[in-house]
């Protein structure tokens, strides 16, 4: 079964999910905040929308992700992002609700 390339949009969102995925649990965090914007270049609002969804995944979760999801939050709290917060996606790819404060 031949297979197709990902969009160049969706490989650069693939990219800089796993970014913050490889650094979950750093205590220094504005190292990965300048790669996630560097490796973003001119798609700023890429960046956004995986800051967006790594806070709105993980600002209820315990200690170890906190120093990133605080780090993240003001990229995440732009107006291209609020969508994303709103909602998050669980493993089975159904939306769930954000956990309440």
């Amino acid at each position: 079964m031949p297979s197709r390339r990902l969009s160049p949009e969706t490989a650069l969102s693939v990219k800089l999910d796993a970014l913050l995925g490889r650094h979950a649990f750093t205590t220094d965090p504005a190292p990965v905040v300048q790669a996630l914007q560097e490796l973003a270049g001119a798609r700023s609002d890429l960046a956004e929308q995986a800051a967006g969804r790594w806070v709105g995944w993980h600002e209820s979760d315990p200690a170890p992700y906190q120093p990133l999801v605080s780090a993240l939050r003001p990229l995440a709290d732009s107006a291209t992002t609020a969508a994303a917060r709103r909602t998050r996606r669980n493993p089975h790819g159904r939306d769930v609700a954000p956990p309440s404060s």
